[in-house]
């Protein structure tokens, strides 16, 4: 099929860089929003019974969480009460940061 013999080493290091890149790349997305939820948590949700420490803990666990729903858009409808506005209009944003 192909009549260099270097056809394999190439396809070998063209794969190599490929997923060094997505490895880099997954990385750079990993801190991207580890970033997002301290900001959050030092900006808005200071209010809590929480540690500092604790509440990353809890958004390490919502990173993780939301990653197979990364790029949908979800939509709710609920009743127009605090709790609801709370989560729509700061949660939400939040959360899709």
């Amino acid at each position: 099929m192909f009549k260099n013999n270097n056809y394999p080493k190439t396809l070998l290091l063209s794969a190599a860089i490929g997923a060094a890149g997505m490895g880099i790349s997954a990385q750079a997305l990993a801190d991207q929003y580890s970033e997002a939820a301290e900001k959050w948590v030092d900006e808005a949700f200071q209010r809590s019974t929480l540690t500092r420490e604790e509440q990353l803990a809890e958004m390490e666990w919502f990173i993780q969480a939301a990653e197979p729903f990364r790029g949908m858009e979800i939509n709710v409808v609920s009743e127009t009460i605090a709790t609801h506005e709370y989560a729509s209009n700061v949660l939400a944003k939040a959360f899709s940061e």
